[in-house]
């Protein structure tokens, strides 16, 4: 099965992916206002009957300074299995859900001001072919993004991309700065630093 192995600092804590898979991501994100980037890795199953699942195999996981992490594209026999993996018809799905909807509702999306505790954020890219890219928040954008987004509509390759955007452009969905995007085949590998 296809899968991708996450590293941080040479060593691997997880080989993402299930033979039942119907996607999976990871995303490795910086803002202004946090004083750590994170790691957050995840997918979605097909269960039985149609139904689904959400699982999680690493949730907002901190990364300092100068850590590295290694993506490979691969294929396994088998995957780490998940922390968590919650069907999408469960009660304990539904009652999330409606929470957030809820939120939304009390609370809408809306800019807000943020505190500027890392306003040097920086993502390194370093693709095989390619010069290192170096994606900052420069032009008052607030949040940094690289995902890695796997799915079995088009299991020959994985999605990659690397932008920096503000909350407005977030809400929009439009005029984030792209600084790449692209795809790993399989067996095909990046490293992405954490900079300040």
């Amino acid at each position: 099965m296809r899968a991708l192995e996450v590293k941080r600092n040479g060593a691997t804590v997880a080989i993402i992916g299930a033979p039942n898979a119907l996607m999976f991501s990871a995303d490795i994100a910086a803002s202004i206002q946090e004083e750590a980037a994170t790691l957050d890795v995840r997918g979605m199953n097909e269960l039985d009957n149609e139904r689904q699942s959400h699982t999680t195999w690493l949730e907002l996981d901190r990364l300092d300074d100068g850590d590295r992490v290694e993506l490979s594209f691969i294929e396994v026999e088998s995957a780490t299995p998940p922390r968590e993996e919650v069907a999408t018809d469960s009660p304990e799905h539904q009652a999330g859900q409606a929470e957030y909807e809820a939120l939304l509702q009390s609370e809408p999306l809306a800019p807000r001001e943020l505190e500027q505790r890392r306003p040097d954020a920086t993502l390194k890219l370093r693709i095989a072919g390619h010069e290192q890219i170096v994606a900052t928040l420069e032009s008052g954008r607030e949040f940094l993004s690289c995902r890695f987004l796997w799915n079995r509509w088009r299991p020959e390759r994985c999605r990659l991309s690397l932008s920096s955007f503000s909350q407005t452009e977030a809400l929009a969905r439009s005029g984030s700065r792209e600084w790449f995007s692209g795809a790993l085949g399989l067996g095909e590998s990046c490293v992405v630093e954490i900079g300040a």
